[in-house]
């Protein structure tokens, strides 16, 4: 039986993590694990076998933690620019983006309602934190014990890159990394997504979106980042600030839109259900607080019956009056007991068992305790 099989993704945001660990989990048929950090009780709940998603800088401490658990890191690359802006578009539908890092650098407040050609978007891609979620690629990036892969490469052959992945960690367990692919297709995990996770998936949209006045002003600021992993930032002489911001619309304003119709739809119908089951519920209400009234009212009665009897004859009150005071006693105690009618009503029902000493008990069963 082949050994434990244990995978660490470690990546900056926003570099095509989900898909690629989607990807590995199908390969081998194994669950994944996704966490903002991990925790001595993380460690200790680890699934024998599992992909782990991550974004985390290389510690000492860390890399420790990741052989002791036998795990085999992996990390994915992509163009900077590209996850910059993956990251403004995803900031606008996740607000857990603060959890990255433990918000080292700060946090994505600042890019709601930005776009890629603002000054917000600029400031954020040549501040801190911007450099912290950049980094932690950077930190795994060619190192001899850690397995590399471009996210461009990944989209450009997918099979062809998930095979030689999975030769040199182990033979997978799905029936092709052809297979893989297929159940992992972009379309089909947009349609799964909750929070618009799985955007363009395009490489180089940077290009469509960045002027290059905008560009020149943020290359500075993630340069090292550009020469380590390989990358150059070449923008389109062409395109106007108001070509990128046309493009910007049409890339992401059709989607907030079907975004902000989809969730006031479904506010609506939720508000429609719960009007409903409101109505329902008023409706038993006053049902049940009638009924309770009319019962009161006729037990009311037959305690006055009962002590008229009992003028006339103490020693035998009538029986067919204790019976019919019996049931409807009983009755006002089973709509206590499921209305939660106030105590009133459980002490009317004792005061007639105090006022007639026949009146028949409804005693509860004996239940054992423990």
């Amino acid at each position: 039986m082949p050994p434990a099989l244990r995978l660490a993704l470690i990546s900056s945001p926003r570099s095509g993590n989900t898909w690629f660990r989607r990807l590995l989990q199908h390969c081998y048929t194994m669950p994944g694990v996704l966490r903002h950090e991990m925790a001595d009780r993380d460690w200790a709940e680890l699934l024998p076998e599992c992909v782990l998603q991550i974004h985390w800088p290389r510690t000492a401490e860390f890399v420790s933690r990741l052989a002791e658990n036998g795990f085999r890191v992996l990390t994915i690359a992509r163009h900077p620019l590209d996850v910059l802006i993956s990251v403004l578009h995803f900031a606008w539908y996740e607000p857990t983006t603060a959890d990255w890092l433990r918000g080292d650098g700060g946090s994505e407040d600042g890019l709601l309602a930005a776009s890629p050609n603002s000054r917000a978007f600029v400031e954020y891609a040549t501040g801190p934190r911007a450099a912290a979620l950049l980094r932690v690629t950077c930190d795994w990036w060619g190192l001899p014990d850690v397995i590399g892969v471009k996210y461009e490469d990944l989209v450009a052959d997918t099979a062809g890159v998930m095979a030689d992945v999975t030769g040199r960690i182990a033979p997978i367990r799905c029936p092709s990394p052809g297979e893989a692919v297929a159940a992992c297709a972009m379309e089909s995990l947009r349609r799964e997504s909750v929070n618009n996770h799985y955007w363009k998936g395009k490489p180089g949209v940077w290009r469509e979106l960045l002027p290059a006045a905008v560009v020149r002003e943020i290359v500075p600021a993630i340069a090292p980042v550009l020469e380590h992993l390989g990358y150059d930032a070449v923008p389109d002489p062409a395109l106007t600030p108001a070509d990128a911001d046309r493009n910007w619309v049409r890339f992401a304003g059709a989607e907030l839109r079907d975004t902000v119709r989809r969730t006031t739809d479904g506010f609506r119908l939720d508000m429609a259900d719960l009007n409903e089951r409101l109505r329902v519920a008023e409706a038993e209400r006053d049902a049940a607080r009638a009924e309770a009234i009319a019962l009161r009212e006729e037990l009311n009665q037959l305690v006055a019956a009962i002590v008229a009897v009992r003028e006339h004859d103490p020693a035998a009150p009538h029986p067919a009056l204790i019976r019919h005071l019996g049931e409807t006693a009983g009755r006002i105690e089973h709509l206590f007991r499921l209305r939660r009618f106030p105590l009133q009503v459980a002490g009317l029902i004792q005061a007639v068992r105090d006022t007639v000493p026949q009146f028949p008990r409804r005693d509860r069963p004996h239940r054992p305790k423990g």
